[in-house]
């Protein structure tokens, strides 16, 4: 009898533990497929199932465009921001992280992650744990502060919202706080949890969006860019906070182009939910996805296009990749393949004027540099002039690289995600792919001149530079940063034009010294 009764235990105990481990593997496939169809209400397919090539606002539900108006409300009214957002979690989070945090707990658990002393609403602290960091709260206080179980239920049918154990909600996305400036405040964006799946994702706002968002702060205020364009545009971070900024008095029209159906998606969804009017969308690659008629049929050839753009701004892929992977990450063998082509492309597209402000990896930044990306920036037509590659470029544009600190190919292999081979597999690609360094960086160039006929005329003043200033993305968005200072004085000295010059016969792509002026900061100039 006693061993019956054992047996029957145990057997209640493998029966228990298959319902538990099934149950499991059901919610994580229902988590994986509300995620997956997050915001497909939003997809506007034609008839053969494709995407199509332009959208506008226009073209969404109305029950949806209303939704999120009343969501962007809610949001508001609790201070749905930044800095709230620094205040529950501390000033320097972010910028130690790289990303805002998934802390994936009850809120009871995540507490002690939690500044204690925040002074924050109690409405302010359930939106920022439930849909920033994945924090669930008590059903009660989501639902106070969501202010209508209408406003839930749409949540819920946007893919937004779902019901995990126990009945408490979580957001299928993340929603992260911009701050703008200016009368807009802050913008709120939808983009994926940094958690890998099987699909190509949406990139969460890391320390490379922030910084980039905050160079865009630090331009000229007498500079009033009308036409904008995001390549690589993901969630649309960047081209959605530049219409915010530059549009504060003015009719200011953005493009945002990506190759991913997922993050056109999302991005639709910021556009609605932060009322931002006169914004396109084009699927497709690059510069090919724009409109036909927008360039002249020569303009590789040097012809400008008919109607240009005022800034194009990327967060392009840059991670120098195998091949494969999220498409938000690989950026070809040495990570600047589709750095180059955007660099390469912005020549034609920009306005006199007009600006790139590009953020990414960049590799050997200290091996002749200035005269790869001036290169880039000529294109084909700098095969075809008698002078240097930088004395062309130079008469026509200025082109500024600012970097961090330089990893060699073994340290930045160190940060590969894997076992320790599979690093050093990594490390072999490095090599193999040319790769002796890599650094944190930013592309500015400012188009100061049609295209030139000709052979070109050096100038005297070397207007394109490469320097270095240490944890340059890090120190623009860390408040706390012991450079923080220091990194907004050289970047708006970068972006106004007003930093110190070269002044030699030559241009720095070959040699050119800088004399220390009376600021402590001196230039790193391509040597």
């Amino acid at each position: 009898m006693i061993f019956l009764a054992f047996v029957a235990t145990f057997l209640t105990f493998i029966s228990e533990l298959v319902r538990a481990v099934h149950t499991e593997i059901d919610d994580e496939m229902s988590e994986e497929a509300g995620v997956r169809d997050a915001l497909s209400g939003l997809d506007d397919r034609d008839a053969d199932g494709r995407e199509g090539t332009l959208w506008r606002s226009g073209r969404a539900p109305h029950w949806a465009r209303q939704a999120l108006s009343r969501f962007h409300a809610v949001l508001t009214s609790h201070n749905y921001s930044e800095s709230a957002a620094r205040a529950l979690l501390g000033p320097s989070r972010l910028s130690m992280q790289g990303a805002w945090p998934r802390l994936s707990a009850p809120l009871e658990d995540a507490l002690p992650q939690l500044r204690s002393d925040h002074a924050l609403a109690h409405g302010s602290r359930s939106l920022l744990c439930t849909f920033l960091l994945n924090v669930s709260v008590p059903v009660p206080d989501l639902e106070a502060s969501l202010g209508s179980t209408r406003l839930l239920g749409e949540l819920v049918d946007l893919g937004v919202l779902r019901q995990g154990r126990g009945g408490r909600w979580l957001s299928q996305v993340q929603l992260c706080p911009i701050t703008t400036g200016g009368r807009r405040g802050a913008l709120v964006l939808f983009v994926d949890w940094d958690k890998l799946r099987p699909w190509h994702q949406v990139m969460t706002a890391t320390i490379d969006t922030y910084a980039l968002l905050r160079a865009q702060r630090l331009t000229p205020t007498s500079w009033t860019p009308l036409r904008l364009l995001d390549l690589c545009s993901g969630s649309g971070s960047q081209g959605l906070h530049a219409a915010a900024l530059f549009g504060q008095n003015r009719r200011v029209s953005l493009t945002l182009v990506d190759l991913n159906p997922r993050a056109l998606r999302f991005a639709k969804a910021n556009v609605l939910l932060n009322n931002l009017p006169r914004v396109t969308l084009y699927e497709g690659n690059l510069y090919d996805a724009l409109p036909p008629s927008r360039c002249s049929a020569d303009s590789s050839q040097g012809a400008s296009c008919i109607r240009g753009f005022d800034l194009i701004l990327a967060n392009p892929p840059y991670v120098p990749s195998f091949g494969g992977g999220q498409m938000f990450v690989a950026g070809g063998s040495d990570g600047e393949r589709i750095t180059e082509a955007i660099v390469r492309g912005a020549r034609a597209h920009l306005n006199v004027r007009g600006r790139l402000m590009l953020v990414a990896n960049l590799a050997n930044v200290h091996d002749a540099y200035l005269s790869k990306v001036a290169g880039w920036w000529l294109g084909d037509a700098g095969t075809a002039r008698s002078t240097s590659i930088c004395a062309v470029s130079a008469a026509e544009a200025s082109i500024d690289v600012l970097h961090g600190e330089v990893w060699t190919a073994e340290q930045y292999a160190g940060n590969f995600l894997g076992s320790d081979e599979s690093r050093e597999q990594y490390r072999r690609f490095l090599r193999q792919s040319g790769v002796n360094s890599m650094t944190n960086a930013f592309i500015f160039a400012r188009k100061t001149s049609p295209f030139l006929s000709g052979d070109a005329v050096p100038l005297e003043g070397c207007s394109s530079r490469v320097r270095g200033l240490a944890s340059v993305w890090h120190a623009l968005v860390d408040l706390e940063n012991p450079a923080h200072t220091r990194a907004l004085s050289v970047v708006s000295e970068v972006l106004s034009g007003t930093s110190q010059r070269c002044v030699a016969p030559v241009c720095p792509c070959r040699r050119c010294v800088c004399s220390p002026s009376g600021s402590s900061w001196l230039p790193l100039v391509e040597r």
